[in-house]
């Protein structure tokens, strides 16, 4: 493939791959800018550390770290649409369990303080 069919493909895989994460509750993207391979995505009710060290488990490499609840990801040629649903699916796991455990401890501190 010439290089402006890998950009096409790079372009189009980056956009799925933004449009998939941010369709998960409680992941948002920063800008809504066309980008090629990489993005950051903030989460609501997770650090960015938990992410990685969660998803890593199931042996997904979700991106880097680069705030306290943001994450870099990167979004290549080697990266298939179902490897973007796989991670989107594995995020909104992570997120919603940490999401409804965080808000349950949330809820057991609110009773035992009346």
């Amino acid at each position: 493939a010439g290089m402006a069919e890998l950009g096409e493909v790079l372009l189009a895989r980056t956009r799925y791959a933004q449009q998939a994460l941010s369709a998960v509750p409680g992941v948002s993207l920063d800008d809504d800018a066309v980008h090629l391979r990489e993005f950051t995505v903030t989460f609501a009710d997770v650090t960015a550390e938990a992410v990685v060290t969660a998803l890593r488990t199931k042996g997904i490499e979700p991106g880097v770290v680069v705030g306290e609840r943001r994450l870099l990801v990167c979004v290549t040629e080697l990266v298939s649409q179902s490897d973007i649903d796989t991670l989107a699916g594995a995020l909104a796991e992570v997120t919603a369990s940490d999401a409804s455990s965080s808000h349950a401890s949330h809820q057991a501190a609110k009773e035992q303080n009346r």
